[in-house]
């Protein structure tokens, strides 16, 4: 699960200009590799801000296949790189909104594909990379 801003006092993040909310499905990927990691918006956080990830996703999206020991083990090895996060906007089920991992994957990765999928990712990416230089 991934966390976006809340809204500020008296208006509206990014984010819930266009109708992302928590329970909404998301697809994450480290910039570094070609990995897709399926996901929801799980909680909203500091205003202005795309915040954390769990320590789920943060495990997928470094590869890793075991838990970490303590919350030493997370600060020193858990903290996932610069990656691409889409929210599909107004993707909650809401007549069925508990979703289980075995239910967020495929509906994610199908909007994912129908987004454009790794190509438009990766488009995405360099896009915005070259707005940095």
């Amino acid at each position: 699960a991934v966390v976006i801003p809340k809204d500020p006092k008296g208006g509206q993040s990014l984010f819930s200009k266009r109708g992302a909310k928590v329970g909404d499905l998301v697809i994450a990927m480290p910039s570094d590799t070609s990995r897709t990691v399926p996901g929801v918006v799980g909680d909203t956080g500091p205003v202005n801000l795309l915040g954390e990830a769990s320590i789920a996703m943060n495990a997928k999206l470094l590869g890793k296949t075991v838990e970490p020991k303590n919350y030493p083990d997370v600060l020193k090895g858990w903290q996932a790189p610069r990656s691409f996060v889409l929210i599909f906007a107004k993707s909650r089920n809401t007549a069925d909104p508990f979703m289980t991992q075995a239910r967020i994957e495929p509906e994610a990765v199908k909007r994912f594909d129908a987004w454009g999928g790794q190509a438009r990712a990766r488009a995405c990416v360099k896009a915005y990379t070259q707005t940095l230089r």
